[in-house]
């Protein structure tokens, strides 16, 4: 088994690009067809394998570490795990700087400043790894209701913390409406936090006669 070496910066860099990328390409197939995904887990899991995928390609997608205490035997040279996954148990601190937990739909892991030092251990001193990217997804298609408007708002609060925490390089905040636009292309693209937080907001084109 080859063992993933660090990214170098050249490579976290286009880590980032290539998961904006993933995005923006979601984005254009969903206004095409977007009757294929229900829920919004549906969304996240074609956005994670359309990302995955995209880092195979230039073998950025796993990153080594050797968690010897939480191993089975045999795997003492070290495992290698996804730099992708979804839902992991983050931490921040809300406006009265008390520490809160969070579970981004999406995470891009950055490379381990101490590859032998488990989530756990941070985990107990109100720490996180390094993020390259995450990401928040919002879904409402016509069968769901519109009272997630203020859920949707805490969560960007959130994304916003965890960047001036610097436990994160870049967020995403995607916003889909099944709703159809009367102008336009349907995709809103905001910049916020100095370009580190980018805020889509998309909805169906409008119907060409």
């Amino acid at each position: 088994m080859v063992l993933p070496k660090p990214l170098t910066k050249k490579q976290r860099r286009k880590v980032v690009i290539t998961a904006w990328r993933q995005v923006e390409e979601f984005i254009r197939d969903w206004q095409k067809s977007p009757y294929e995904l229900e829920k919004e887990r549906d969304v996240q899991v074609e956005l994670v394998s359309r990302i995955k995928a995209a880092l195979k390609k230039h073998k950025m997608d796993t990153y080594w570490a050797n968690f010897r205490k939480y191993i089975m035997k045999g795997d003492e040279r070290g495992q290698v795990y996804s730099r992708v996954c979804c839902e992991p148990r983050l931490y921040y601190k809300d406006k009265k700087n008390t520490r809160n937990v969070c579970r981004p739909d999406i995470v891009i892991w950055d490379n381990l400043r101490n590859p032998t030092s488990p989530a756990k251990d941070l985990h107990k001193l109100g720490k996180n790894y390094h993020m390259l990217w995450i990401c928040e997804i919002k879904y409402r298609p016509p069968w769901k209701s519109d009272d997630e408007e203020r859920k949707s708002s805490w969560d960007l609060d959130k994304m916003k913390r965890l960047l001036k925490q610097r436990d994160i390089e870049y967020a995403c905040w995607l916003h889909i409406n099944f709703k159809r636009t009367t102008s336009g292309n349907g995709c809103k693209k905001i910049k916020l936090e100095g370009g580190r937080l980018r805020r889509y907001d998309i909805k169906l084109p409008p119907v060409r006669q």
